[in-house]
């Protein structure tokens, strides 16, 4: 079947179901089922096309990246077959990071384990694994091999992964345990300040910065966590829509409203 005759046929693929889909050759099936806006197919469905087309082509982790309809067929063979030979930090970080954020928990630990293996078997792209992998690394995990000088000596990255609220905390507590951190240093650690503790935050607020700092901490990735709000004590200001503003009757009632 020709390129053209399957773009045309995109649209009936609900209706034509998976066993037409089965029956033609796997790069077809790999080129139709690349197509962006299709429905997602049920993982039984899925994990027979995904199989046929990892058995048959070589698949490789850009090009699972775009067969979308088949990703709740993944399977442990899928992953130990595919193609990792050019691991590159350009083509693939933004495909791994959707990846990672849209699978189910059971398909994101099956990916990530296969990415980790991926890893260490190329020793060369360790910052590849800094920059896509960190803010997916199981808490647990960032405790055991996280120390505040392995932290700092790689701040220049650190700085601008999308953590988690979880792992931001263990980072800012262990930089915290190692260094004297200040109102105004405590910008250069970038998306990790939105970790800092109540008890940090409490120390600034009769400073004289202590606005911009908690400016600073709401424009972050995710805005300012809601154990941080609740424990600022400034007469002058109010909480309203993840954002720090000078006390008015509506910022006072929105700010009663939201943390309440």
């Amino acid at each position: 079947m020709a390129p053209l005759e399957l773009s045309a046929l995109s649209g009936l693929l609900p209706q034509l179901g998976a066993s037409f889909l089965l029956s033609l050759p796997s790069d077809q099936l790999l080129e139709v089922l690349s197509q962006p806006g299709l429905h997602t197919y049920s993982p039984a469905q899925a994990f027979k096309m995904l199989s046929k087309i990892s058995k048959d082509t070589n698949l490789t982790m850009e090009k699972l990246c775009r067969l979308k309809p088949l990703h709740s067929g993944l399977s442990p063979a899928v992953l130990r077959d595919l193609q990792w030979a050019e691991i590159s930090e350009a083509v693939h970080c933004q495909c791994w990071r959707t990846l990672l954020t849209e699978l189910k928990p059971g398909h994101r630990a099956m990916l990530y384990n296969a990415m980790q293996e991926a890893l260490h078997r190329d020793t060369k792209n360790t910052t590849l694994q800094l920059n896509c992998l960190l803010p997916f690394v199981p808490l647990r995990e960032l405790m055991q091999t996280m120390s505040a000088e392995i932290i700092l000596r790689s701040i220049g990255v650190y700085r601008d992964i999308d953590w988690s609220p979880h792992q931001t905390q263990f980072l800012f507590s262990k930089i915290h345990e190692f260094l004297n951190i200040t109102s105004k240093s405590v910008r250069d650690l970038g998306h990790i300040a939105g970790g800092m503790s109540c008890d940090f935050l409490k120390l600034w607020t009769n400073d004289t910065d202590f606005v911009e700092l908690l400016q600073f901490v709401s424009e972050l990735p995710g805005g300012i966590r809601p154990a941080l709000v609740r424990n600022v004590s400034h007469k002058n200001l109010c909480f309203h829509e993840n954002a720090f503003f000078p006390c008015t009757n509506k910022f006072r009632y929105a700010t009663s409203e939201n943390v309440s």
